[in-house]
């Protein structure tokens, strides 16, 4: 099978990610050689979180805003036939599909004159003035989003900075902003991303930045057979940190003021095993969705004990007194990655182990 992306996106040097006609990655899973669609990571939460029915009707009143105050779109939509019967006339689909499409481009316009994607606009400025060696000119309005970035993150180190993940578990993939070190958490590299609206639902985050923190670097589909990817310890020298994430809050409005929120990943994990299942209950039913059924709690747990068999292996093996406090910390983090699905015989074994 061969795939026609519409859309290749480069997220470093010399690593491009194909993408399909809704813009999702197309990724190579661990061990296999055909693409899969893989949903977006910022996408993930939308499966359990996201209110449509709100957010269609905040497009529809910028949308009429648009068409009432610029005549020359009202004209040109009313230019255009559109019926889906029986009382106006059926249309053959071929015309109809036209006419969908002149009417949503004129929609589109109608939104944007009205002033839909200002805020957006100045999001993504200041975004992007937050990314190391952005030489752009700082606007007037934006000054005190970038000071205020470079105020609450001025204990951090940035290691990374967009990069480009993969989740084989959830059947994600995405870019997150920054990978940085923190003196918090000394020994570890934590993820983070950037956030600059006003308002967000910090379980949203959890979700996606959950999906970042479970997966691997990506740096192509596989070469020979051989699949191209680096784990976090891998790429940055050190282990990712499991238990949190941080989200760099500089919102453009001026409110509220500039923060670093700790993002909760063991809900985010438990949140983003329920918004996948619940991604592929929906593609069950209408037969269109991203891919076969898969069973993420069924994978995890399979994760889970292969990781812990290895855990009492090297226990066996450690004779240092370093050497088991590191393999008691590695048991730890494994115990607050998977507590959702842990259960009292892996605590157990461990015990057994140590005594």
């Amino acid at each position: 099978m061969t795939f026609d992306p519409l859309v290749e996106e480069r997220v470093a040097p010399g690593v491009t990610i194909r993408r399909d006609a809704s813009d999702n990655p197309l990724i190579v899973p661990r061990g296999q050689t055909v693409p899969v669609a893989y949903t977006r990571a910022s996408g993930l939460s939308k499966y359990l979180a996201e209110d449509s029915w709100s957010l269609s009707k905040w497009r529809q009143r910028y949308g009429a805003q648009g068409i009432a105050k610029n005549p020359d779109l009202a004209a040109r939509a009313a230019a255009v036939h559109y019926s889906t019967g029986p009382i106006s006339g059926t249309m053959p689909i071929s015309e109809r599909k036209r006419a969908a499409a002149e009417l949503d481009a004129v929609w589109e316009e109608a939104t944007t004159r009205a002033g839909i994607n200002e805020a957006a606009n100045l999001g993504t400025a200041g975004h992007s003035l937050t990314e190391p060696g952005n030489q752009g000119e700082v606007h007037d309005g934006l000054i005190d989003v970038v000071k205020g970035y470079s105020e609450v993150t001025a204990g951090f180190e940035r290691v990374a900075s967009e990069v480009f993940v993969v989740n084989d578990l959830l059947r994600v993939g995405g870019t997150f902003d920054s990978l940085y070190l923190s003196p918090e958490f000394p020994g570890f590299c934590i993820i983070g991303d950037t956030k600059t609206g006003k308002n967000y639902h910090q379980a949203e985050f959890e979700i996606q930045l959950a999906g970042y923190q479970g997966g691997e670097v990506y740096l192509g589909d596989p070469v020979d057979g051989v699949d191209q990817r680096l784990t976090f310890e891998e790429f940055a020298g050190l282990p990712v940190l499991l238990s949190v994430a941080y989200l760099v809050h500089v919102s453009v409005t001026g409110s509220p003021k500039p923060r670093v929120v700790k993002l909760d990943l063991e809900r985010g994990r438990r949140l983003a095993l329920q918004c996948a299942a619940t991604r592929d209950a929906r593609a069950e039913l209408d037969k269109s969705g991203i891919g076969e059924k898969v069973d993420h709690i069924g994978l995890a747990v399979q994760v889970l004990e292969e990781q812990h068999d290895r855990l009492l292996a090297d226990l066996e093996l450690a004779t240092a007194p370093e050497e088991v406090a590191a393999l008691r910390a590695r048991g730890l983090e494994l115990h607050r990655r998977f507590q959702h699905i842990w259960q009292q015989k892996h605590t157990d074994a461990i015990k057994r182990r140590l005594a």
